[in-house]
């Protein structure tokens, strides 16, 4: 398969009951299975595997392995030989990938967001090679195009505090496709993201949207419409002051 910042990669996570059994079941048959679901084609074209271990068995919560996908079969679940019974039933269809280097991470995925704060993974996920490569923490795995990393580069290097949210829609492999995340900036009601052929867009408090084609002059306008809402809350707290 091609090594390329956009092919798919799949987070999987490990059977509720059976966490520990399921996990050494992987690392020793290289293998991982999911269930076919009509609903996600991108089952068919993953190049990569991640696995999700829960902190129930290692603290903290992380990402801790990583494998290229050689094959995939689709099979029925009593196909699939492992020391648990399934609890999806034994007719179910899956997915099952055949998986080559599989390794540990070192340093791992943690799961925690820019504050800090652990999220539930209870079910797969998808992300992109760009974003498994340069990933620290699970949440930023959104992160799934250049663009979305020139956008948090730039917002952590001026010192611009933010959050990620992750919007309903996916991305696509398509390098041209719409980022599939929000950064929202504290304190100033901002919200960017990297909007594909049209750049990139910034949409403030007052619902008044801007698009602007080049990182540099996305940034600047951030900039100032800080520079603004700082000037604004002095005025008003000046004023309140007066009364």
């Amino acid at each position: 398969m091609l090594d390329s910042f956009y092919d798919n990669v799949l987070l999987g996570v490990l059977t509720k009951k059976n966490v520990k059994a399921h996990l050494d079941w992987v690392l020793e048959t290289n293998s991982y299975y999911m269930p076919l679901l009509k609903s996600q084609p991108k089952q068919f074209s993953a190049s990569w595997l991640l696995i999700y271990v829960p902190k129930s068995i290692i603290s903290p919560g992380a990402i801790r392995y990583r494998g290229l996908i050689d094959s995939m079969e689709v099979i029925r679940r009593d196909g699939i030989h492992t020391p648990w019974d399934s609890n999806q039933g034994k007719s179910k269809w899956q997915i099952l990938y055949e998986l080559v280097s599989l390794k540990e991470l070192l340093p791992p995925i943690f799961n925690r967001d820019l504050e800090g704060n652990e999220q539930r993974i209870s079910q797969p996920r998808w992300t992109t090679k760009i974003a498994m490569d340069r990933a620290c923490t699970v949440n930023e795995l959104l992160l799934e195009s250049e663009s979305d990393w020139w956008i948090y580069d730039n917002l952590k290097k001026l010192g611009i505090e933010f959050i990620i949210k992750a919007r309903s829609s996916s991305v696509t492999r398509n390098q041209e496709a719409e980022s599939r995340v929000w950064f929202i900036l504290h304190n100033q009601g901002i919200q960017i993201r990297y909007a594909g052929k049209s750049g990139f867009i910034m949409l403030n408090k007052y619902g008044v949207k801007k698009a602007f084609m080049y990182i540099e002059n996305l940034i600047e306008n951030c900039l100032l419409e800080n520079h603004e809402e700082t000037i604004k809350r002095k005025a008003d707290s000046c004023a309140a002051g007066l009364h």
